[in-house]
């Protein structure tokens, strides 16, 4: 059992490999992802002066040969960030958070404007990521742990104005967050929701 932090993409790992000395399990080729905690933490800019919030998405995974991660060198062929036609590939990233809203009046939660098509949202406000390789060396071995995930820009969608914005995040506004993964053989997870949280309410 390890942790690995890593402060490029403010994610920490905590992994559990299974060595040959080990009856390994047997879980699935394709990733499996469970919810397991979301923590919010409200904070002034000390720029701007302006509130804002940070979220770390916790999930468990499971992958039957630990294929889960990207190299900084994995930018081309099927994880190119564009593909042939120059639309965006959605195998750029490996790791897909997106923000649902509650509506006010029907109580359901609604896909957030900017992510109509997760993989084809702009570029420079995404909230995905690039999982690093957990296992250490090439080996296929299956793996487990839990995987935190801080999303950047949260903040940068946030309505300033008391004004309702529907293209912004506004204040008291109820959020979750749509979760996927992918492995480096293009298995997708299943789709997890996260529990609600409140925009600097």
């Amino acid at each position: 059992m390890r942790k690995l932090f890593l402060y490029s993409l403010i994610t920490i790992f905590t992994i559990l490999g299974f060595s040959s000395c080990i009856i390994k399990p047997e879980f699935p080729s394709q990733p499996s992802i469970s919810f397991s905690s979301i923590v919010k933490k409200s904070f002034i800019d000390p720029n701007s002066g302006l509130p804002g919030d940070s979220v770390i998405i916790g999930i468990k995974f499971r992958d039957g040969n630990g294929d889960i991660g990207l190299t900084t060198s994995d930018t081309t062929g099927n994880f190119a960030p564009f593909l042939p036609d120059k639309s965006r590939n959605p195998f750029y990233y490996n790791y897909y958070c997106t923000i649902y809203r509650r509506n006010k009046f029907s109580g359901e939660y609604e896909r957030f404007t900017m992510f109509l098509s997760p993989p084809n949202n702009n570029i420079e406000a995404n909230i995905h990521g690039r999982v690093p390789p957990l296992l250490e060396n090439a080996r296929p071995s299956p793996i487990e742990g839990e995987l935190f995930y801080e999303p950047p820009t949260i903040s940068d969608l946030y309505n300033d104005s008391n004004i309702p914005d529907p293209t912004k995040l506004n204040k008291k506004d109820s959020i979750k967050f749509e979760v996927f993964i992918y492995d480096k053989a293009l298995n997708k997870s299943n789709t997890i929701m996260t529990s609600a949280i409140f925009v600097n309410p």
